[in-house]
């Protein structure tokens, strides 16, 4: 103490100008408040200790969790590696992950995420999300011989959809491979109407199963239409009007021509 209020004794009488303004006020004040420990074993013991703490402790911000607030675990314990950040200060939790903000008066408050840890289970599920995308809800018409197309995506990462398809299931019952064609984009499923022609008429259900989930959806089949009904407009007299008129236009022509001839 005695050495620095020395150096601080030469700078007051030799001020150079590069030395802000109050500094030397803020160093005599310093040595002012530590004077009365440093002539005190005590007051020693505790500058040095206080010494060797910030030359060898672990700088930055600890973060510490529990799960019955007695028996505490610290997770981080150097600031996120960097030991300016001496605070954290807001935390949110959005999903499974946590926010925090820092204190960093040196370079600026960061903003940090912390992504809890989940099982490989749950991280298979989260990364998948089919869905049929076309062809839920259609309905197919019995004898009328065409495809029943359907496709399925992947809505989180369809890169590698198709590759991953394993088959389908209709009404939980495994469909022969025989029975229904299938290509990529994302994965387009056509099932062929030999097959439709013996599922019973009504609503089933349709599965589209991969190597990491599924997908359903619902179709319908109905019997096939024979007859195209009209509706009835009421009128019943008219046409036969329009037919007679029809004639005697056609009459009218035949005559027109007869007389040119001539």
């Amino acid at each position: 103490l005695d050495r620095f209020e020395s150096v601080l004794n030469n700078l007051e009488a030799n001020p150079p100008s590069q030395i802000p303004d109050g500094l030397i006020t803020a160093g005599k004040n310093l040595i002012n408040a530590l004077r009365p420990y440093s002539e005190e074993d005590e007051g020693i013991e505790y500058l040095r200790l206080a010494r060797d703490l910030a030359l060898n402790a672990e700088k930055g911000f600890d973060i510490l969790v529990t799960e019955d607030g007695v028996n505490w675990k610290k997770v981080v314990g150097d600031g996120l590696g960097d030991s300016y950040n001496y605070g954290a200060r807001t935390f949110a939790v959005l999903g499974k992950d946590l926010y925090l903000g820092t204190a960093n008066p040196y370079f600026g408050a960061q903003l940090w995420k912390i992504s809890g840890k989940e099982s490989e289970d749950s991280r298979s599920v989260e990364s998948v999300d089919y869905r049929f995308v076309e062809g839920d809800g259609s309905s197919w018409f019995r004898s009328s011989g065409i495809l029943l197309p359907f496709r399925i995506k992947n809505m989180v990462d369809d890169s590698g959809t198709y590759a991953k398809f394993t088959g389908i299931l209709i009404d939980g019952n495994k469909v022969a491979d025989t029975q229904y064609r299938h290509y990529p984009g994302s994965v387009i499923v056509d099932l062929k109407p030999t097959y439709l022609e013996t599922l019973p008429l009504g609503e089933h259900s349709i599965r589209a199963e991969f190597s990491d989930g599924a997908a359903e959806a619902k179709f319908t089949t109905v019997e096939q239409q024979s007859e195209i009904n009209l509706p009835d407009t009421g009128d019943k007299e008219r046409p036969m009007l329009y037919v007679c008129i029809g004639l005697i236009a056609m009459a009218g022509l035949i005559l027109l021509a007869i007389r040119k001839r001539k």
